[in-house]
């Protein structure tokens, strides 16, 4: 599903280069009679492949059989490079990147933007330019500071550092009245939040209102030197002082529990909507319609059965994600090197379009299967199934709709491992063609709609910061 930035966020792009609008592909869109986008016919003299052969999933990828896609393997690997660490990477693309800007300017995209580091590094100047640049690409941008707090009616600053805990206290005020307002918009923090308890107020504020976070330093050279920014400091703050500041923020590292494609509330609630849409067509299946019969507790049947009202108002799952590094709040193997890296650095608050091939219906999840390009497999960083390790990069890609009473919603990676493993083994039980695509079985228990042509979801790729 992919929304038109400059138009309402109502538009809906079921196909990939397709766009119409969102309420025609909740009332189900054309007919299916074929999988037009695969390139391998659905007969069961073509889905050969059987448990105990010497057949690899990469033959399937050399000769395509099965009725699922996978994201294909490059000649060479493309995931971040561990060592390739960027001293000074490009322009940030929330600032330089168009197709960014232009989902930017649309409605219901919400973006929040908080700068660390010493005064003088250039937070200040750098908050001037993404305000003067995303003014100018038609994004409604809010600047929250504690300086403001000190600017008088004459045009004058004067800072007082006892006012300060006022000072801050305004700003905190500032920033969740643009949180508040309804519109899509960026909202920028312009203080020096060196420790995480300085800035954690403004993350709490972000996941009430659902905002996408970004916590971003300039890149200024002299940005740890404190010598220069002694220099530079508008504030009077002694060099020493400066020096102490400089050592605490380089120690204070702050690495997002996860890294991953985030998907905007207001989409998030859409795609809620078409998951259940198409869970009640699926349920059309014989065989899937006896299973839920007999098991009334069953997941899809409770999921099926919300209202639209209902659905809308879920605030279980506000926003979808496809997670592209759980770094476990930074103590995973590799995520300093990851967090550092040019290719995530390069693609910090960028727009990306994921692909979404079917949904995904098991006793435990209900997910949508997302198939990565060679760019978002570049920053992808996820353990794939070390049972299968023909298994491309990406297998795992999902966007976690609902999971069952006490379920995580990591098992909903592990199903849709399952799913890629299931398709690589052995053909499906039960292939039945339904108004929104192709339903097939694999095992028991595992039910995959296959639509006609990919749908595209707007994503943003950055950090989900811990609020506690």
């Amino acid at each position: 599903m992919a929304l038109s930035s400059k138009s309402s966020k109502s538009d809906f792009i079921p196909e990939a280069g397709d766009r119409q609008q969102l309420d025609n592909g909740l009332k189900g869109g054309p007919a299916v009679a074929e999988l037009p986008n695969l390139a391998y016919p659905l007969t069961s003299a073509s889905i050969s492949p059987q448990v105990n052969s010497a057949w690899s999933y990469r033959d399937a990828l050399a000769k395509p059989r099965l009725p699922i896609s996978v994201s294909t393997v490059p000649e060479k690997s493309i995931l971040p490079s561990l060592t390739n660490v960027s001293k000074e990477p490009p322009d940030f693309a929330f600032i330089s990147d168009p197709d960014t800007l232009d989902y930017l300017a649309g409605v219901g995209s919400k973006l929040m933007i908080i700068l660390r580091g010493v005064s003088g590094s250039g937070k200040s100047t750098l908050c001037v330019r993404i305000k003067k640049e995303l003014t100018e690409a038609k994004v409604q941008v809010d600047v929250a500071s504690a300086d403001h707090f000190f600017n008088q009616p004459d045009g004058t600053y004067r800072f007082n550092p006892a006012l300060l805990q006022q000072a801050h206290e305004a700003c905190q005020r500032d920033c969740e009245r643009f949180c508040a307002a309804e519109e899509g918009r960026v909202v920028v923090v312009d203080n020096t939040n060196i420790f995480e308890w300085e800035f954690r107020p403004y993350i709490q504020l972000a996941h009430r209102y659902h905002f996408v976070t970004l916590l971003i330093e300039p890149r200024t050279a002299w940005r740890y030197d404190w010598r220069q920014l002694a220099k530079r400091n508008t504030h009077g703050v002694q060099a020493s002082v400066i020096e102490s500041k400089v050592e605490k923020l380089k120690r204070n590292v702050v690495i997002p529990v996860y890294y991953g494609f985030m998907v905007s509330a207001d989409d998030s609630g859409k795609l809620r909507l078409l998951a259940a849409k198409l869970a009640r067509t699926m349920l059309q299946v014989d065989e899937l319609s006896q299973a839920a019969d007999g098991e009334a507790d069953l997941l899809v049947n409770e999921f099926a059965k919300r209202s639209d009202d209902e659905l809308v108002a879920w605030k279980e799952s506000d926003q979808f994600h496809c997670t592209a590094f759980y770094t476990a709040f930074g103590k995973r193997l590799g995520a300093s090197e990851y967090d550092k890296s040019v290719v995530v650095q390069q693609n910090l608050g960028k727009h990306h379009g994921l692909e979404v091939l079917g949904l995904l219906v098991t006793p435990q999840t209900i997910s949508f299967h997302v198939r990565l390009n060679e760019g978002q497999l570049r920053l992808w960083n996820q353990e794939e199934n070390v049972k299968m390790p023909g298994l491309p990069p990406g297998s795992r890609a999902h966007l976690t709709v609902v999971t069952a009473k006490g379920v995580e919603a990591v098992q909903a990676g592990h199903d849709t491992l399952k799913l890629a493993e299931l398709a690589a083994l052995g053909k499906p039980q039960v292939t039945s063609s339904i108004a929104a695509g192709t339903v097939f079985k694999y095992a028991e228990d595992f039910w995959y709609l296959a639509r006609d042509k990919p749908m595209v979801v707007d994503t943003v790729f950055g950090g989900f910061y811990s609020s506690r």
